[in-house]
């Protein structure tokens, strides 16, 4: 395995742990106060025009907790 083989396999999972980490550095409440936030994880478009270093991670989070929730709706409502 050479090294740009061994660099390429680590970029994805190196990136998914900051991501990770970064959304654990704020309060909760912080993770989803504000207009911007909950419109930004709505509309991708609009996440490109209000992110910036500081919503970005609650973007992510409000993103992904919604998406949970909407799985276990579907879930729900399939079974």
């Amino acid at each position: 395995m050479g090294t740009i083989e061994l660099l390429s396999g680590m970029t994805t999972p190196l990136a998914m742990i900051v991501v990770g980490m970064v959304p654990a550095t704020f309060p909760a409440r912080e993770m989803v106060d504000g207009w911007r936030i909950r419109a930004a994880s709505v509309t991708p478009l609009l996440a490109q025009i209000f992110a910036d270093v500081r919503n970005t991670p609650q973007i992510v989070f409000v993103s992904m907790n919604g998406s949970s929730v909407t799985v276990l709706l579907i879930t729900m409502v399939l079974l």
